[in-house]
């Protein structure tokens, strides 16, 4: 087994009300039990009864590992497009999803989705965006180093921010972004480490 650990920014009307807990354990393999009753949860233990469902003897491949969590996460939002809000982080420590499924909650002006940026050589100063406060990366960071940072909104004013689009599925490995199973696989399976399709 695998531990994976899981952050939601939104919400999620599928997983809600008296069926949440049903929906989320609606397959074979349902040993992810929600204790709590936050659609959150409920999402979390949805995606991991599934993915053993769908994998329950061996690995699957990168390829088949994104586009089953691109169709969990389409299934997911179904029916309620418009109510849903489903901003995800899905990771097991070698890589991460994230996924966006943008929107504000009704009667809101705030608009909840991801963003994210790539920090890699040659590092530079970046001022926050909420305070008069800048840092000198090169001043806390090594030559090697190549981090993704991902965030509702962007954190700096200074550096280049990718807005994720509604209904993407990005993964993140060793920094680098991935908008699709394909370019992920070249780079995890086959030790392709020149990829840089980064926002610019």
């Amino acid at each position: 087994g695998r531990y994976w650990t899981f952050a939601h920014n939104g919400d999620i009307p599928y997983f809600k009300g008296e069926q949440a807990k049903t929906r989320a354990q609606a397959v074979g393999r349902s040993s992810n039990i929600p204790v709590g009753d936050t659609d959150s949860e409920s999402f979390f233990c949805y995606l991991l009864n599934n993915l053993a469902e769908a994998f329950p003897e061996e690995q699957p491949s990168h390829r088949q590992l994104y586009s089953k969590v691109l169709e969990l996460t389409r299934a997911a939002v179904a029916g309620a497009n418009d109510l849903t809000i489903l901003n995800f982080l899905l990771t097991n420590g070698d890589f991460m999803f994230a996924g966006c499924w943008s929107g504000s909650r009704p009667g809101s002006r705030v608009f909840n989705g991801l963003h994210y940026l790539v920090r890699q050589p040659p590092f530079a100063q970046a001022s926050l965006s909420d305070c008069d406060y800048t840092i000198d990366f090169s001043t806390v960071t090594n030559p090697e180093d190549r981090v993704a940072v991902i965030a509702t909104a962007p954190l700096t004013r200074d550096e280049c921010w990718c807005q994720m689009q509604r209904g993407e599925l990005y993964v993140f490995q060793d920094g680098r972004p991935f908008s699709n199973g394909e370019d992920w696989a070249m780079y995890a399976e086959q030790g392709i480490r020149e990829y840089t399709d980064f926002c610019i």
